[in-house]
């Protein structure tokens, strides 16, 4: 999507030997500043992001100054400035015919967004493994070729066996078939069987 590109990017020059720096309207935008503002010095740019991010980012360029390889950085803005918002920033060196890093550029990406839905997601993961895990009845996730992806205590005491054991086998390997009365169980291994032709077709 061209329009939420334009609004979550934006570009940023730094040089070396003033310190100075140049911005693109939208990194203005991105730490809530208007573009009419002058641009922030290095030691202003720093306040606008959180405490406990500066120094990842203030080691970013020393190593960048300092020629070294750099890692991925992801920082967040100070919530005093404005709107708590995650950022990731690209770096490049322009060199003198020396050698010698004379200034630095890139882009800075809003991904507040992902990281959010990220965070939602891993919460909504961590409360259903909870319910699941903690639940008194005995309950199993199986995946499309009915292996056990996923198994709580209780079914596995119903099994019979360790939890860590049944992880990958079918329910017949993992012995649930052998626990059903005889009488139901050859139509519950046909349920199963036009469960999995069912599934194979759909596939297909």
């Amino acid at each position: 999507n061209v329009i939420y590109l334009v609004k979550t990017f934006g570009n940023w020059e730094f040089e070396v030997s003033s310190k100075s720096m140049h911005w693109s309207k939208q990194i203005y935008r991105l730490f809530e500043l208007e573009p009419a503002e002058k641009t922030p010095s290095y030691s202003e740019f720093l306040q606008l992001i959180h405490p406990e991010d500066r120094e990842p980012v203030i080691k970013v360029f020393d190593k960048l100054q300092e020629q070294k390889d750099i890692e991925n950085v992801i920082f967040r803005t100070n919530p005093e400035k404005g709107c708590l918002k995650y950022l990731r920033p690209t770096w490049h060196v322009v060199k003198d015919n020396k050698g010698l890093p004379v200034k630095f550029f890139g882009t800075l990406q809003d991904i507040t967004e992902r990281v959010e839905t990220r965070k939602a997601l891993k919460q909504s993961e961590e409360k259903f493994s909870k319910a699941f895990h903690s639940n008194v009845l005995g309950f199993a996730i199986y995946d499309e070729d009915f292996r056990i992806v996923d198994i709580n205590e209780p079914y596995a005491a119903i099994l019979e066996n360790a939890r860590d054991e049944l992880l990958g086998k079918s329910s017949d390997e993992a012995g649930l078939i052998s626990k059903i009365n005889p009488e139901k169980r050859e139509a519950i291994s046909q349920e199963i069987e036009v469960m999995l032709n069912i599934d194979g077709q759909l596939s297909n």
